[in-house]
């Protein structure tokens, strides 16, 4: 791990980082890196290193996003700047593993204005040659503000959707005056990486009209590939700057992309509380280790967390986590187990509130 934000608002920038050996349980702190410090960085690992690209590293109103990275080598402990990017700067991008190649899409540009709330162009960048190429834009639907892209790969493909919202003109809801009103909505495009071209795709899109002639999603904030399908786990209906209020209920669903056919995923047992989640390679972990109730016997801890099983397409409750997160830790699947980190807090006695929260983990071996 590396990076992040810290501080009483989370409005402290930083630039250290560690490692975890969860055989030896032990930590080893991280050389330091040949970049600034910042927070909502795009990074993953490459199969040798740690991918570490963009971010903001001011948090303040307006924020300041960047446009260089480094590769961190675990087996010679030595970080790598990067080349400069064929990317203007950006905060919170998606980095995805193509065909060897790490794919950098969307993120906030900062700060943002009314017109551009999410980047479109995106790039690769190859560790075999060390360098960068710039690939063909998102297409974004005319009159269209960006909010968000959710994105995921199967095979040499990219699966982009785009949540949006657009203002129109509506004489009726003003009188002789005229005046205007919102629709959003979630486009998929997807991006041909061997051709370098995209495609949008009407059928797994969800209409502006609320049209439900599909089993689309109606709001996403993730989407996990399973090498060969898309699920999107439940989450709350999109409906672009809006704040309407939340309804529990929602299902996840699974885009099956040999067939281009959507199927719902039977209710979860954590749906409702927005859990994160992990893909395994063989299984959906759904886990909220910020749940807890308040009652007259105090605070009770831990979250929830169940397993979905896509052979039998069957969810099943897991036993309860023994801390509680403050809502930012972190969480990687090592191949074996989950592992999570950040602000945890120990439960304590009827009453007597929260016990401080202190750097800590926990692992799940299922």
């Amino acid at each position: 791990m590396w990076g992040g934000a810290a501080g009483k608002n989370d409005d402290e920038v930083r630039g250290d980082g560690a490692a975890y050996d969860p055989v030896a349980h032990r930590w080893t702190t991280l050389p330091t890196a040949p970049i600034s410090a910042r927070t909502g960085v795009a990074s993953l690992w490459t199969g040798s290193d740690l991918f570490v690209w963009g971010g903001e590293d001011r948090v303040s109103d307006p924020g300041h996003a960047v446009n260089d990275g480094a590769l961190y080598d675990p087996a010679t402990a030595k970080w790598k700047k990067l080349p400069p990017s064929p990317l203007s700067a950006r905060a919170y991008a998606t980095a995805i593993w193509l065909d060897g190649k790490v794919i950098v899409i969307g993120g906030q540009p900062l700060p943002m204005t009314s017109t551009q709330r999410e980047d479109t162009d995106l790039a690769a960048y190859d560790p075999t040659t060390n360098a960068w190429s710039k690939l063909a834009p998102m297409p974004v639907g005319a009159g269209h503000v960006l909010l968000g892209t959710v994105a995921a790969s199967v095979g040499d493909q990219v699966y982009a959707w785009q949540l949006w919202e657009q203002t129109v003109p509506d004489p009726a809801t003003s009188g002789d005056t005229g005046g205007e009103s919102m629709y959003s909505g979630i486009d998929l495009d997807i991006f041909d990486f061997a051709h370098n071209t995209w495609r949008p795709d009407p059928s797994a899109s969800r209409p502006a009209d609320g049209n439900d002639g599909n089993n689309a999603p109606i709001g996403m904030d993730r989407a996990l590939s399973t090498g060969t399908d898309i699920v999107v786990p439940a989450a709350q209906p999109f409906c672009g700057d809006c704040p309407g209020p939340w309804v529990p209920g929602e299902q996840g669903r699974l885009l099956d992309v040999a067939a281009n056919t959507w199927t719902l995923l039977p209710r979860g047992p954590v749906d409702d509380l927005e859990p994160n989640v992990l893909y395994t390679g063989d299984a959906m972990l759904a886990f909220d280790t910020t749940a807890s109730t308040s009652g007259p016997d105090g605070n009770h801890f831990p979250g929830e967390a169940a397993v979905w099983d896509p052979m039998f397409d069957r969810w099943t409750s897991l036993p309860a986590a023994p801390l509680s997160s403050g809502g930012n830790a972190v969480a990687v699947w090592a191949g074996d187990r989950l592992l999570e980190w950040g602000p945890f807090s120990l439960p304590t006695a009827p009453n007597a509130g929260e016990a401080p929260s202190s750097t800590g983990g926990l692992s799940f071996g299922p």
